[in-house]
C-alpha cells in the first residue's frame, strides 16, 4: 500500500491559514459595523451578571448578528472599545447560549479568569469578536486529520478507511459503521434534527455532502 504523502496537502493548509490569519486582524481592526458585515462581530448585550470567583459572565442580547456559537473563543470588550484595542480584550469561551430568553454565558479562557475579575459590572454594554485562536483552528484542525489518515497518530477502524479511500484502495459507499446514540454525548445532544442527521449520515457514509448558510453548525 502506498503512504499518503500529507506534505504538500500540509503547506496547503499553512498558506490557507497565514491568508486566514491575515484577514482576522484586518476584520478586528475595522469599525463594528464593518465587522458585524464580516459576521465575526457580536455588538449590544448587556452584563446581567459577573461571577467574581469563576469570572463566568451571563450577558443578554436581543439578536445575534454573527456566526458565534457555543464552543467558540471571542473577546470581551466595552462598546467603546476602539478597534485597535480589540485584540488587547480578555479572551472567553462561549459556554450557552439560549435564544428563546435572549441570553449567553461565557467563561474566562485559558489563564483569564483574572483578566475578567472586576472588569464588568451589571448593565455594562459589551461587544463580542472572534479571536484568533478560531483562525488557528483552520490549520491546526486539519493539519491533525491529515497526520491521523496518514498513520502518524496511530490507527484507528474510521482513520483506516479514510487513508484506504484517499490512496484509492477502496471505493466508497456504506462505512459499515453504526449511526451514534447523539443522546449519550452532551456536546452531541445539543444538535438540531437536522445537524444530527447530517452528522449521522456522515458517520455511516464515506462520502457526504453538508449544505447550509453561516452559522448552521457545519
Amino acid at each position: 500500500m502506498t503512504r499518503l504523502d500529507i506534505k504538500p496537502l500540509i503547506e496547503f493548509v499553512d498558506t490557507e491559514f497565514r491568508r486566514r490569519f491575515r484577514s482576522v486582524i484586518d476584520q478586528i481592526t475595522l469599525p463594528i459595523p464593518r465587522r458585524v458585515d464580516q459576521y465575526t462581530c457580536w455588538p449590544g448585550l448587556k452584563v446581567l451578571h459577573s461571577a467574581v470567583d469563576s469570572g463566568r459572565l451571563e450577558l443578554s442580547f436581543k439578536r445575534n448578528p454573527s456566526k458565534i456559537r457555543v464552543g467558540e473563543y471571542i473577546y470581551v470588550n466595552p462598546m467603546g472599545v476602539a478597534p485597535k484595542d480589540v485584540i488587547s480584550g480578555p479572551e472567553g469561551v462561549v459556554e450557552t447560549i439560549d435564544d428563546k430568553a435572549g441570553t449567553l454565558v461565557i467563561r474566562p479562557g485559558y489563564q483569564q479568569r483574572s483578566r475578567f475579575g472586576q472588569r464588568f459590572r451589571l448593565g455594562d454594554m459589551v461587544v463580542l469578536d472572534q479571536t484568533l485562536p478560531a483562525a488557528r483552528m483552520s490549520r491546526e484542525m486539519p493539519t491533525m486529520a491529515l497526520r491521523l489518515v496518514a498513520g502518524d497518530m496511530g490507527s484507528s477502524p474510521r482513520s483506516t478507511r479514510i487513508r484506504e479511500l484517499l490512496e484509492g484502495s477502496a471505493k466508497a459507499g456504506e462505512t459499515g459503521f453504526s449511526a451514534p446514540d447523539l443522546s449519550s454525548d452532551p456536546a452531541l445532544a445539543r444538535l438540531t434534527k437536522t445537524q444530527g442527521i447530517a452528522f449521522s449520515q456522515a458517520i455511516t457514509q464515506d462520502l457526504a455532502l453538508i449544505q447550509g448558510p453561516p452559522g448552521t453548525g457545519k
